[in-house]
């Protein structure tokens, strides 16, 4: 409407102007000046680039002027503003036809200039190619926008499809209350979860628009596969429904097994096999995966007591296991992570927490090459606890750097009692995985070595191989850091997971563990023997230490020793031991070294 009002206005100021002359109320000049006016308050109204919109407000007042006058320099002006207009839309890649439009009205502009020169044309026809020129820039914005709203009602179609689809699914708490009043004297009801996976690397790739899509027709070939006549089934719109969507990748259904027992099995394999399926999806094949959750009601709990139970086995199992079955072990592990989230919230570290040591041996001399400190926790309930058993909770509850400070003192106090005593030896401290990106740990660590005033070499950081390979590029800056300020690293659990040994020599490494179940297969593999003479050849040249965890029996080390492997780590020299006896320990191993008798 404001246009519209503009517009009008416009056009009563242009007739003001024809009036005005003396001889002839209509005149060529007049006309095109009025033309001029009126698409060039247009043209500044459209929305648009404010460097094209101000290009525009001077275009118009350039060309004005010319009229009244004339001038060369008018005409110069005008020409350097259309040629900037086509300079700012060759920038915007997407706006290709604004730019040869633009290329168009420059070009015809310059042919009526060069008309007018020649005394050929009238001035007015040069007024005539800025029109023209706002002419298509108003043309060319109102059909950009009018597809764009096309673009964008499309997408909100398809959305509403993806939506209506998932309508057409049992919602959460009609097939909760389903699921409590269906068959309630039968004892042999199962509740299976569904959980899809890969959705997010897809949502990034195509879009949430698309993933929605997918979700929705993933869910009706479900619904569709569901069948049998002993699943619950639910009447929505006229129709039998039987899967139920939870909302975001999870789905659930309810089977009565008292007929054929194995019927949920059945069901699930072969939803895995219809989702390991490409799906067609706007002229795009796509592959999720998924993992399942069987809840077996034997005691006729309700519905969302098995649905909760689901979630947990999918929470607490290993993501390798993709069909879990719910047993009293999974319930009894979340009640137990539960109680010691709630106990780390009252931890305190010098009374709970204490260090235990485990040497690293050199093969070749015996000496111990480094102390390595392992955290243990003294829980009331359930006894002594290794690292393994709680870092998932100190990590979900916030304490990963806190203890990562407390450790690193700890160990920086052992290494100057120990250098004290004229024993040199480093210690090595585990880290968690997350607190080693960050500089300020780094800076902790330098603060703590200064105070302690221990050398290079006397800290070795640890930490597992998933954490070191993931490294992005200021990662391995942070690493080279630590080794600027005279911290040894050593990357740990090498061999548990798939890696990349083409990363190693951009780590900047002292030293390496090849983990315990790869030296545990190395009497009956061959290939396992031929992965750690690679990593240890490899290593080598890199210059880089190699050490062999889980050493238990002479055989395993005779065979690392062969392999031109460094040291060795495991119960056939020690177990771990509580760090205030570490002094006398060491000691007692020197003493029996300069014996000549075996330390061990």
């Amino acid at each position: 409407m404001k246009k519209i009002i503009a517009a009008s206005t416009l056009v009563l100021s242009s007739f003001s102007l024809f009036a005005a002359t003396d001889t002839v109320m209509f005149t060529f000049p007049s006309l095109v000046a009025g033309m001029l006016l009126v698409s060039w308050l247009l043209a500044i109204l459209q929305a648009g680039n404010a460097v094209i919109r101000v290009l525009d407000i001077l275009l118009g007042v350039a060309t004005l002027a010319f009229l009244s006058t004339y001038n060369v320099v008018a005409l110069i002006i005008c020409a350097l503003i259309l040629t900037a207009e086509c300079y700012f839309t060759q920038q915007k890649k997407a706006q290709r036809m604004a730019l040869w439009l633009n290329i168009v009205s420059l070009a015809l502009f310059l042919a009526l200039s060069a008309g007018f020169y020649l005394e050929v044309l009238n001035g007015a026809w040069l007024g005539v190619a800025v029109v023209f020129h706002y002419v298509c820039a108003n043309l060319y914005t109102f059909f950009r926008r009018e597809r764009r709203l096309q673009v964008a009602l499309s997408n909100k179609m398809k959305g509403a499809e993806a939506h209506n689809d998932k309508q057409l699914l049992l919602d959460r708490s009609l097939f909760l209350n389903g699921y409590d009043n269906w068959q309630k004297n039968s004892l042999s009801r199962v509740l299976v979860l569904i959980k899809l996976e890969g959705l997010g690397k897809i949502n990034r790739m195509v879009g949430h628009d698309f993933g929605d899509l997918l979700i929705a027709k993933l869910g009706k070939k479900i619904n569709d596969e569901l069948n049998a006549s002993d699943v619950l089934s639910l009447t929505m719109f006229n129709e039998p429904v039987k899967l139920c969507y939870l909302g975001g990748v999870d789905f659930a259904f309810a089977v009565d097994t008292s007929v054929e027992a194995h019927l949920h099995q059945r069901l699930v394999h072969r939803i895995y096999d219809l989702v390991h399926k490409p799906t067609h999806v706007e002229n795009i094949d796509s592959e999720l995966s998924l993992r399942a959750a069987i809840v077996e009601d034997q005691k006729q709990l309700k519905g969302q007591q098995l649905l909760a139970q689901a979630f947990l086995s999918i929470e607490f199992t290993n993501e390798i296991d993709w069909l879990i079955t719910f047993e009293k072990e999974i319930a009894e592990r979340a009640e137990k992570r539960k109680q010691l989230l709630a106990d780390l919230s009252i931890l305190d570290f010098e009374r709970d927490f204490q260090l235990y040591f485990h040497p690293v041996i050199d093969i070749e001399t015996n000496q111990i090459l480094f102390i390595e400190l392992l955290l243990r926790w003294h829980h009331p309930k359930f006894g002594t606890l290794e690292a393994k058993h709680f870092i998932d909770e100190i990590n979900a509850a916030g304490l990963t750097l806190p203890i990562a400070h407390w450790v690193s003192e700890k160990a920086a106090e052992l290494a100057l009692a120990i250098k004290l005593e004229e024993i040199h030896i480093p210690i090595s401290v585990n880290l968690f995985g997350k607190e080693l990106l960050q500089d300020e740990f780094i800076d902790h660590l330098a603060e703590v070595l200064v105070e302690h005033r221990l050398s290079e070499g006397d800290i070795i950081i640890e930490a597992p191989a998933n954490v070191f390979m993931s490294l992005p590029d200021f990662g391995e800056s942070i690493l080279r850091r630590l080794k600027e300020n005279n911290i040894a690293v050593c990357l740990d659990d090498l061999g548990i997971e798939p890696l990349q040994l083409s990363r190693l020599p951009r780590l900047a490494l002292n030293y390496v563990k090849v983990d315990g179940s790869i030296v545990k297969e190395l009497a009956e593999n061959v290939n396992t023997r031929s992965l750690l003479s690679g990593i240890i050849d490899m290593s080598n040249s890199l210059g880089i230490k190699v050490v062999c965890e889980g050493i238990e029996s002479e055989t395993q080390y005779t065979y690392i020793s062969t392999m031109k492997c460094h040291a060795a780590q495991g119960y056939l020299f020690s177990r771990p031991l509580p760090n205030v006896g570490l002094l006398g320990w060491l000691k007692q191993w020197q003493k029996r070294l300069a014996n000549g008798e075996r330390p061990y």
